[in-house]
This record gives C-alpha cells, structure tokens and sequence, in this order.
C-alpha cells in the first residue's frame, strides 16, 4: 500500500496523522523522496534471502525491462513472479503425469491379474444374466 501525500501538507502535521492511524498496522512513513509515501514495513516473513543469478541475452533483458515498466514493477519482482507461475504449472504437469503413470500401471496389472470376484460383483453377474442371457 502506497499513500501519497498533498505537498500543501506539511509533513510533521501530515506525519503525525498517519503514523497515529498506521503505527498499529506494521506500516511506517518513508520520507526519502521529495513527496513522503506511506509503505509497507517489510517482515521477515517477506525477506528474501535466497539469490539467483543468471545470463541473459540483451534482447530478453530489454524486454524483462519494458514488460515490468509497462506491468509498473521492478524487473526482478517481474522475474520472481513468472518464475513462480512456471515452477507451479510444472510442479503441477509433473505431479500429472507421474500419477497418470501410477494408475496406468495398476490398471495394466488389474487386466493381467484380476481380483478375485466378491459377493456383490457375482450377484450383479447372475442379475445381469438373469435380464440378458447368456449370450
């Protein structure tokens, strides 16, 4: 959350108000650039502390740039996030075809070797002979 405020707004009167109202919701007052903003404070639930490094070509990184400037984020938010996207999407293929795998394994294993028949399969046999016949 990102809160700008008024340059006809001094900022002590304009600090005092909001840090009174977000003091309470881990949020502090960032007066680093000409106009003070109202952020997040960051937690150590949302530290990073794991880094990736990698190369890139020119081209893919100028279009990192643009793709995240038209998005209105950092490239390395941008990146995190797309990173995220396919590392799920290919978790989930994964888990997909192993478990498609599994069950055609025991499907395959079920034709070879079948189960004994149990009491409610041979009933529903005799009642199906009993509306159809044995053909």
């Amino acid at each position: 959350m990102i809160i700008g405020l008024s340059p006809s707004c001094g900022v002590r009167q304009c600090a005092k108000v909001f840090w009174f109202f977000f003091s309470k919701k881990n949020v502090f007052l960032d007066l680093s650039g000409a106009m003070p903003y109202i952020t997040h404070m960051p937690t150590s639930a949302n530290h990073k502390s794991a880094r990736l490094d990698t190369r890139i070509t020119p081209e893919l990184q100028e279009q990192l740039r643009r793709i995240a400037d038209i998005q209105g984020r950092s490239v390395s938010d941008y990146v995190t996030t797309a990173l995220q996207s396919a590392v799920q999407r290919d978790s989930v293929e994964i888990e997909a075809v192993r478990l498609s795998r599994e069950a055609s394994e025991r499907f395959a294993a079920a034709l070879i070797d079948p189960p004994e028949l149990n009491a409610a399969m041979r009933r529903a046999f005799a009642h199906h002979r009993s509306l159809i016949g044995s053909a």
